[in-house]
């Protein structure tokens, strides 16, 4: 592990209009006060301050409120390799104009040297490519 991620707090390393560039060490939500940038679950983070962020293009298991057992397992393991992916090194955060979820939270894809971190959950079987349409059961 880098020495400057080990305990550094997350922070734009560089601010490019609608991509800024982040690094730092994210924890885990349940590990953080409410306004420590943290991993909410596979596809949601919260920044700084507790803004709220969709991370789009895939769609993981709900950890909150897993409709099985697998589905649980899967959150979990789906979470743990977001929260691996941005505390490797920094990344891009690319903003969809201002668009927001039915939820207000941001939407925007994050991205570290031309990769997609939802094309590597994906390839990993811990998501599944999502543009908003209907969700497949995790359970199935």
């Amino acid at each position: 592990m880098a020495a400057w991620l080990s305990h550094d707090p997350v922070r734009v390393i560089e601010d490019h209009r609608d991509r800024p560039v982040m690094a730092g060490r994210f924890p885990l939500c349940v590990e953080s006060g409410a306004d420590t940038a943290c991993i909410s679950d596979g596809d949601s983070i919260r920044l700084a301050g507790g803004a709220p962020l969709r991370v789009i293009g895939y769609d993981t298991p709900e950890i909150g409120q897993p409709q099985c057992e697998r589905e649980r397992e899967l959150a979990v393991q789906a979470r743990a390799e977001l929260q691996r992916w941005v505390n490797s090194g920094p990344f891009d955060i690319v903003y969809q104009a201002d668009q927001r979820d039915r939820y207000g939270r941001r939407l925007a894809r994050l991205e570290r040297g031309g990769e997609d971190v939802g094309e590597v959950l994906i390839a990993k079987g811990l998501a599944r490519p999502y543009d908003g349409g209907t969700r497949e059961n995790w359970c199935a």
